[in-house]
């Protein structure tokens, strides 16, 4: 009986989720140069969500962006004007980025449930892209119902940005044992910024990591969606006290 052969990454699509907020934009940018980098192509990906349909014919509509928490207001009449407009923006500023950087890109504006549609697009994506950003009510740092959604039920690696959508080359590989599948990634993704890879073993906490992280030091944090170091609010603990973008695979 042999053991099952490890996963090889190659990155050759990138999706990034948009609801269209000023951070959401920030995020394309940040994804655009990832693909480049990558050499891969990038679909964007803005989601007219059911639940902003169902409304009625007068009254201020507020909606919460799902991936950057961001608050808008809309009159219920300029709703459906709104999306047009915020569509063919993001559809234009990919356009001009892809041309750009000489980017192969795609854009589509879906209606549905955002964690289902992000869903299906991942599945034929070897990496997606969410902007995290935002507090509860009583101060608490928390990512989103559907950057939760992905993290758990996605076999996609998710690269989860905080707010600024900063990417820098350096790859920070958090080690385990049984993490080869994120080495391979953390590889690839380095050989597209002609970058390394720095290994961070023994790591136990998300107080340790934070502990071994230089002061300073600007990169992307690569580690295995299922470490226990991420349960139990670690993950948003790792993305607010870091401030680094984090890849789970």
């Amino acid at each position: 009986m042999t053991d099952e052969a490890p996963r090889v990454f190659r990155i050759r699509r990138v999706v990034v989720g948009l609801d269209g907020s000023r951070r959401s934009r920030t995020l394309l940018a940040a994804a655009a140069r990832l693909a480049h980098h990558l050499e891969a192509q990038l679909e964007g990906v803005y989601v007219e969500e059911e639940q902003w349909l169902r409304t009625g014919p007068t009254g201020t509509i507020r909606i919460v962006g799902s991936y950057t928490g961001t608050v808008r207001s809309f009159e219920s009449a300029d709703l459906d004007r709104e999306i047009r407009s915020t569509s063919r923006r993001l559809a234009g500023l990919l356009e001009k980025m892809g041309r750009k950087l000489q980017l192969e890109s795609t854009f589509r504006k879906e209606r549905g449930r955002p964690q289902e549609v992000l869903l299906r697009a991942a599945s034929n994506a070897e990496l997606i892209t969410l902007g995290v950003v935002g507090h509860t009510p009583g101060g608490v740092f928390r990512i989103g119902s559907t950057a939760r959604a992905l993290a758990e039920q996605s076999e996609t690696p998710l690269l989860l940005l905080p707010d600024g959508g900063r990417i820098s080359p350096l790859v920070l590989l958090v080690e385990g044992n049984d993490d080869e599948s994120a080495r391979s990634f953390a590889r690839a993704l380095a050989s597209g910024f002609e970058s390394s890879v720095v290994p961070f073993r023994g790591i136990r906490t998300v107080q340790d990591l934070l502990r071994r992280l230089t002061p300073g030091v600007r990169g992307v944090l690569v580690i295995s969606r299922n470490t226990p170091l991420l349960a139990r609010g670690g993950l948003e603990a790792l993305l607010y006290r870091s401030g680094l973008p984090v890849a789970l695979v």
